[in-house]
């Protein structure tokens, strides 16, 4: 932790690890070894990975419908109109938020979750003691076919007029409706990643799902006929 006390002292907007070290915690004092150090896992564990998790199911599923690439395609070429990509020419892309989106549900960065019940409380008709580990699966809620039509199937124009609760739609397991995104990783900041969108994916292996605390892809060579 070296680097933390060379950083102290000299704020640079562009590194992140100068402004977590240079950032009071709630009392006012300067950040320890021990919070910069839990923050930096976070950071790494919660920000990279899951971007690039998501970056990743998401291309696989546009390389998977190349009709619905091309629309993408298209719909960023007018909206950046050969300009510099900027937040305000992408945030109101529908198809493109619809793809965000629809990769999420089907293949949610943190794929499950893990609450500890603070009271006694029941879930239907099952009763929950104070202190017990409750998994949920974000899979099962995400695909669950009373909300999503077709709900193994990517179909990204179903957003534009889905409107589904915190409840029925989760990919980071942040806690209640009201706690604000984890670091920023959400559909409208994400659509930032998908101007790196490349139209012609061409693919040599076959993904599968790998579930670890994030939903990784792991691939294996595609045999070749003749």
């Amino acid at each position: 932790m070296e680097w933390a006390a060379q950083k102290r002292g000299e704020i640079d907007p562009k590194d992140i690890l100068s402004i977590l070290v240079n950032n009071p915690d709630e009392r006012g004092e300067p950040a320890t070894r021990e919070l910069i150090g839990g923050i930096l896992v976070f950071t790494f564990g919660a920000a990279y990975e899951t971007s690039q998790s998501a970056l990743n199911w998401t291309l696989l599923l546009l390389s998977q419908h190349p009709a619905i690439a091309i629309r993408l395609a298209e719909e960023i070429d007018q909206a950046v109109a050969g300009g510099l990509p900027s937040m305000d020419k992408i945030g109101g892309l529908p198809l493109l938020d619809g793809v965000v989106k629809e990769a999420m549900r089907l293949f949610p960065p943190i794929p499950i979750g893990s609450r500890r019940s603070l009271t006694e409380t029941n879930l239907g008709d099952i009763r929950v003691p104070s202190g017990l580990q409750v998994l949920a699966s974000a899979h099962l809620i995400n695909r669950n076919p009373e909300i999503y039509r077709d709900p193994s199937h990517f179909h990204p124009e179903r957003w534009l007029t889905l409107q589904p609760s915190p409840y029925d739609y989760t990919r980071l397991w942040r806690g209640r409706p009201d706690v604000p995104p984890v670091l920023g990783l959400e559909p409208k900041w994400s659509r930032s990643g998908w101007l790196l969108f490349c139209r012609d994916i061409v693919s040599n292996s076959l993904p599968g799902p790998e579930s670890t605390i994030t939903l990784r892809s792991r691939s294996r060579p595609i045999p070749h006929c003749g």
